[in-house]
């Protein structure tokens, strides 16, 4: 892969990969239609970035390894806008936004758009770490966002994650058929992050994890105190065959109701 620490431009689409971008932008990115150009782009673009403007925000995207960069190439609508939509109604006037399972850091920089002050984005592989950082220094949001590169679960820990060449995001802890390298992550329980950062509460809480979303919370909601709960906790559950016990189930029990349910995700709010 050729040098990404070229400025922001530096690999402005070119040839087929501008068209398809400007067919997607110009509202021609839906259906199958979208597959065909996420074929055609991974075929062409193989080795090199695509430098975009999204949503008024800038990204460096790798469209050939990971699928939500590429749908944000090829996709005529807004990623997600739903869960954005409900999520800029608990920031838009300032707080803080936990992203945890960052990826490139869609998530945060649209958080961080939509006016939250303090954002942490948590994302334990190196490599969309390193895509993650790059799109938060085109943005200028390095005040507002910040980076570990750690997992999050039920105690301090050394985990294997597998991480996957043909989807980033798919990478995992959990799926051990997944052919993919093996690397070694550090684990670490979210109350210890939270408290070494000095934040007792956060207003929305993000959770992407293929799976690992039970290990993550479970321990830190039972053992703390309402009062503190996230306002606001978009979760992605179509994992749900991976959690040893339901935290979906549980915090809607102590607390939250289902504000709104998209294909992947699930948004909850605690009742006030």
């Amino acid at each position: 892969m050729k040098n990404s620490n070229q400025a922001f431009g530096y690999y402005s689409p070119k040839g087929v990969s501008k068209i398809i971008y400007l067919l997607a932008k110009a509202g021609l990115g839906f259906g199958s239609i979208k597959k065909i150009y996420a074929r055609i782009l991974t075929k062409v673009n193989r080795d090199n970035p695509l430098d975009i403007i999204y949503h008024n925000l800038k990204f460096r995207l790798y469209p050939h390894n990971n699928t939500i960069e590429s749908k944000m190439i090829v996709s005529s609508k807004l990623r997600e806008g739903k869960e954005l939509d409900v999520i800029s109604g608990f920031i838009g006037h300032g707080g803080t936004f936990l992203d945890i399972g960052a990826n490139v850091g869609y998530y945060s920089l649209m958080a961080a758009s939509l006016g939250a002050d303090k954002i942490l984005a948590i994302e334990p592989n190196p490599i969309v770490l390193n895509r993650l950082k790059a799109n938060i220094k085109f943005n200028k949001y390095e005040k507002k966002i910040k980076v570990f590169e750690i997992g999050v679960g039920e105690k301090k820990d050394i985990l294997e994650l597998r991480v996957s060449h043909k989807d980033m995001g798919g990478s995992t802890i959990l799926n051990n058929n997944l052919n993919s390298d093996k690397i070694k992550i550090d684990i670490m329980p979210l109350e210890d992050l939270l408290r070494k950062e000095g934040i007792d509460k956060v207003n929305v809480l993000k959770i992407d994890i293929e799976g690992f979303e039970d290990r993550a919370l479970f321990p830190y909601f039972e053992k703390l105190e309402k009062k503190f709960y996230p306002e606001l906790i978009l979760m992605e559950d179509s994992s749900q065959k991976e959690w040893q016990r339901n935290i979906l189930e549980w915090l809607l029990a102590n607390g939250y109701n289902i504000l709104s349910r998209t294909r992947g995700n699930v948004l909850i709010a605690i009742n006030k």
